[in-house]
């Protein structure tokens, strides 16, 4: 049954527990919406037959066996017995799919035989249309393992998958290319090779797409090709070093065989007392099969009942969450002269402490639930896949007044006095929404977090915690400026930007009282920017006055 994002926030807190890597192995459920699973496949390698006698009676063969002609009979389908080549060709591709799902738990039988028929792997392979593996793009899911690679929480992959996608996710995202953020290792020579480049690994232990049509050798598809490749090799040393420690396996809901490579090495391993600090998390949103229950200890709490945009989605958020805690604990030793807010007791500081608390465990999952929709009717869409990008350009914002790769993932820069400034001046955003009825979003274009007025009024509040008081209005307008020439304009009716330190601005002709700075383009009227001072918001004693002067400071 679907999940809040609270429940599955804290399911993601298990997974992420302690200060150890956290690897993950894939399967071909992760990428469902974006390329054909093992029962289309089938199909259409069924399809896609010569016409010869010789294929017609392979076929005939699975069909009599799994009894298709009485499966299409319970649809008011009449059809021979058993259901011909030619008749099931001429079926609906979900209905051809419905059939195949029985032979997904022995697909490695089904493509050993059909490669006789077809002649060879390469020729079998094309009539499926292998080369879309490669073409395909990422879906919301690869995008937020993506981004766990980049932060370095994910170092390990292990996945039996041909396609290129999270590879893609990576290049998609980042201004750097992807092998420099990840090595893959496809085969021997690779995997030899894999210490030598970023240590962060992807491991294919099925194949790659790229290796269609000129190595068709090395992709595992048949039974002889699962049957080698759980032998021994370089696979095995992949799945002990891999998959050793702390491990997430998601996307194997559709059949314990394709399981085979890793679920074979693993159970051997175990045998002779190898994984001896295993600990496996299997991610489904259905009971667990044979295989995944045997994986994981047959284990309650290590069942999470989400499919792959759910909990790859919520590990990211909960591994965000994770780190801002860490600075909340931070500040809970600080004594009062050093603390961002000097004037606030220890009864202020505790209490408002707790309000970033309830800023992470309450109001963020409820966030997220309004944001990417609610349990059993989410849109995982590219904007989806986005609010992690816009979310590190805020941050690129707040620790540097600009951002250097606009509509790009760059990893987070924690630091625990920081992200308490910034944590405590959002969470005053949030209750002033509350209380004065506006509404709080991310803009696409401005690194910063969108007020919508209940007049309509729409601003953008951009958060810098600049070092150099003299440095943070050039360098902000040099950002804003840059936006406005990409855009035309820039978004909203003005722009606020709420410098989060102490810079006795009064000091500082760039500071001067209501600094509404403007730029005019043919035609269109530009924001205003206008700098808030932020000696007003430290002057504060406690977090309920500080809620009244940003109120005072933003006019709301």
């Amino acid at each position: 049954m679907p999940s809040t994002f609270a429940d599955q926030l804290d399911a993601a807190d298990q997974v992420l527990e302690g200060a150890g890597h956290l690897a993950l192995c894939l399967g071909s459920g992760i990428s469902r919406r974006k390329l054909p699973l093992l029962a289309e496949l089938i199909a259409a390698a069924f399809c896609h037959l010569p016409a010869t006698a010789a294929a017609r009676a392979v076929f005939e063969g699975f069909s009599q066996q799994h009894v298709f002609h009485l499966r299409l009979q319970e649809k008011g389908m009449a059809v021979s017995n058993p259901c011909t080549l030619d008749e099931f060709c001429g079926l609906d591709e979900q209905v051809q799919t419905e059939l195949c799902q029985t032979l997904v738990q022995t697909y490695g039988d089904v493509f050993r035989e059909l490669q006789v028929v077809y002649g060879s792997k390469q020729g079998m392979l094309g009539a499926v249309d292998f080369g879309r593996f490669k073409n395909a793009d990422p879906d919301v899911s690869h995008f937020f393992i993506a981004f766990l690679l980049i932060e370095g929480r994910i170092s390990r992959v292990l996945t039996t998958n041909w396609d290129m996608l999270i590879e893609k996710a990576l290049a998609i995202s980042t201004s750097k290319p992807a092998e420099q953020t990840l090595s893959v290792a496809l085969d021997q020579p690779s995997w030899l090779d894999r210490l030598n480049g970023p240590q962060v690994i992807l491991a294919k232990v099925h194949g790659c797409a790229t290796q269609f049509p000129l190595s068709c050798e090395h992709i595992v598809i048949t039974t002889g090709d699962l049957q080698a490749a759980a032998a021994g090799g370089w696979r095995q040393d992949a799945v002990r070093d891999f998959l050793s420690g702390r491990v997430l396996f998601c996307g194997y809901s559709g059949s314990d065989y394709t399981l085979m490579v890793p679920a074979k090495v693993i159970e051997e391993l175990r045998q002779s007392h190898a994984l001896p600090a295993a600990q496996y998390f299997v991610a489904e949103d259905k009971d667990l099969s044979a295989g995944a229950r045997q994986l994981n200890g047959d284990q309650p709490n290590r069942h999470l009942r989400m499919y792959a945009n759910d909990m790859f989605s919520s590990l990211y958020f909960a591994f965000l969450r994770k780190r801002f805690k860490q600075a909340i604990e931070t500040a809970e030793q600080q004594t009062q002269p050093e603390r961002a807010f000097p004037k606030w007791n220890d009864t202020a500081w505790n209490d408002a402490l707790g309000r970033l608390r309830t800023l992470m465990d309450v109001e963020l999952p409820t966030m997220l639930d309004s944001i990417i929709g609610v349990p059993g009717s989410r849109g995982y869409d590219d904007f989806v896949a986005g609010i992690p990008v816009r979310l590190s350009e805020l941050r690129e914002m707040f620790l540097e007044g600009r951002v250097q790769h606009p509509k790009l993932y760059q990893p987070f820069r924690f630091d625990p006095i920081k992200d308490v400034v910034l944590l405590t001046v959002l969470a005053a955003l949030v209750e002033l929404g509350a209380a004065s009825g506006f509404s709080l979003s991310m803009n696409g274009d401005v690194a910063g977090v969108t007020i919508t007025e209940s007049t309509g009024v729409v601003r953008t509040i951009c958060l810098v915690y600049g070092t150099y008081a003299p440095a943070v209005v050039p360098m902000v307008n040099a950002y804003l400026s840059d936006v406005e020439a990409t855009i035309g304009t820039l978004p909203t009716f003005e722009v606020l930007i709420v410098p989060c330190s102490q810079y006795k601005i009064g000091s500082f002709p760039d500071f001067a009282p209501d600094p509404v700075l403007s730029k005019p383009l043919p035609g269109v009227p530009a924001a205003k920017r206008t700098f808030v001072d932020p000696d007003v918001l430290f002057d504060s004693v406690d977090f309920g006055d500080l809620m009244s002067k940003l109120r005072a400071e933003l006019g709301v």
